[in-house]
């Protein structure tokens, strides 16, 4: 570092940025009002001048979803703008190894720190606060995977006993999830007596929307989420765990009988009844909804200043209650934004399609390799502290499950060009010392070239297994692009 700018910074007082979040799924931490306080007392008493204050509000940071306070404060700290980061505590930074590792490279860069109420100063650039740093990471994800884990063993606990789950109110049970709401619950029983008498689901919700009936989010009802109303087993009394009807009977009461439910389940996937989609040209036609009815979002024509250009738009013709229109986006700018949000997903270790069996394996089997070669470099360690004939043992058979696994990944790679893609980040990325961002930078191009490589059904696969993409309305003095919603799935 240039030695006129280091006496500038020595001489002058630290700038730093705040950084607040809360999870909504997280009650028991402070609210962002609080955090701030917090953070507002610490640079008081270290000699801080606060600069910015970043908030993401209700936003997890385990989830890897978009978050625009961190977003900038990345930005800032890039821009030299940030000498110390404050915050509570590390956790309200990031539960992910990767983007903490992320937020380390970007301080490094420029000689910035962060400084958290609870867990003091930590300097990335130097041995032990990058121990320190990567310590607390690993503990906060644990601690993620052990809340998970408990979750997923309470969840089991409450469908052995019919109990329901929580979560957003079914359409036709009021907040108890046990009692009807008489009036939804009719439109219910309505709905798949005309299924029966060999109704339309097209018919159901224009009927619905005109008349006003709403989901249980307030919204008005498509094609498809009616769809989804009428498949539910919940409607005949059934607890439904990802698709595998259980024997155990919900403790409420049918809002139709298993007879009738299953009759329309028969007659709603009947493939006969489904007419083939056309061949899609485009990567997100079909796959980006409208955030103003739940639509998808087809392809189509558009014009404007002498100029044709392709759009995606609202495949719902029906009026909006409130006078809001449906929403068109320029097909070649959003086209772009998901390719770049796709390659993030790959650089960053964003999980991709769970179902993707190839990718669960490569990365399991990943995570195995590490451990081995961890293992591998300990026993040269223990040299003279341990038999040789016992170390040699030991390392014959380490080895020897080192060349099992890489030949089962190279499998794994052969079958899915997403388990390649992502392997090729995180072996690119994240194994090493340190990475530079000009690495960062260089990789992140190499993704794109590859996503670009893939043909369209391949890309569009990609898309539909790692992202959901809502397209809103278009706010005065709002650039298109920030109407855009993305969620990594």
């Amino acid at each position: 570092m240039d030695s006129n700018l280091i006496k500038r910074k020595e001489s002058s007082i630290p700038r730093t940025g705040i950084y607040c979040r809360i999870s909504k799924s997280d009650p028991n931490v402070p609210k962002v009002e609080a955090q701030e306080q917090d953070c507002h007392r610490l640079a008081e008493l270290s000699g801080y001048e606060v600069v910015a204050v970043y908030v993401d509000d209700g936003i997890s940071a385990s989830t890897f979803q978009n978050r625009p306070g961190w977003n900038q404060l990345l930005a800032d700290i890039t821009a030299g703008k940030i000498d110390v980061v404050l915050a509570t505590e590390e956790e309200r930074f990031t539960r992910q190894p990767n983007e903490k590792q992320l937020l380390a490279l970007t301080c490094t860069a420029v000689g910035a720190t962060w400084h958290t109420v609870r867990g003091g100063i930590i300097d990335p650039a130097t041995a032990e606060g990058a121990f320190l740093s990567g310590l607390m990471t690993l503990l906060a994800e644990r601690e993620v995977r052990r809340k998970a884990e408990r979750q997923v063993a309470g969840n089991a606990a409450r469908r052995s006993r019919g109990e329901p789950l929580a979560g957003v109110r079914p359409f036709g049970f009021e907040l108890d999830r046990l009692q009807h709401r008489k009036s939804e619950a009719a439109e219910v029983k309505w709905a798949t007596s005309k299924i029966l008498a060999g109704g339309s689901l097209r018919s159901i919700f224009i009927d619905w929307n005109q008349r006003g009936v709403l989901t249980s989010r307030g919204n008005p009802w498509t094609q498809n989420s009616v769809k989804k109303l009428l498949l539910r087993p919940r409607n005949a009394g059934l607890i439904d765990v990802q698709g595998e009807i259980q024997t155990t009977m919900g403790n409420w009461q049918p809002l139709v009988s298993l007879e009738d439910w299953q009759a329309c389940v028969g007659l709603l996937t009947d493939k006969s009844r489904i007419k083939p989609h056309r061949q899609q040209k485009w990567l997100c036609s079909g796959l980006a909804r409208c955030g103003v009815c739940d639509s998808v979002m087809l392809s189509g024509s558009g014009s404007g200043r002498k100029e044709l250009y392709r759009v995606y738009r609202c495949s719902s013709k029906l009026r909006i209650p409130d006078g809001r229109k449906h929403p068109t986006i320029k097909a070649a700018q959003l086209d772009i934004l998901i390719r770049n949000e796709i390659v993030k997903c790959f650089l960053y270790g964003n999980s991709v399609d769970s179902t993707d069996v190839s990718v669960v394996d490569a990365n399991r089997i990943n995570a195995r390799l590490i451990e081995i070669r961890l293992a591998l470099a300990d026993l040269t360690m223990l040299v003279g502290s341990l038999p040789i004939s016992n170390i040699k043992l030991q390392a014959s058979q380490l080895n020897a499950e080192e060349a099992t696994l890489i030949g089962q990944l190279e499998g794994c790679t052969k079958r899915s060009a997403a388990a390649a893609m992502v392997l090729a980040a995180k072996t690119a990325l994240w194994t090493g010392a340190r990475v530079s961002i000009a690495d960062a930078g260089q990789l992140k191009v190499k993704i794109g070239q590859r996503f670009d490589s893939l043909d369209l059904d391949q890309r569009r696969a990609l898309v539909r297994g790692m992202l959901e993409i809502v397209i809103g309305l278009c706010q005065q003095g709002e650039k298109s692009v920030d109407r855009v919603g993305i969620t990594a799935t």
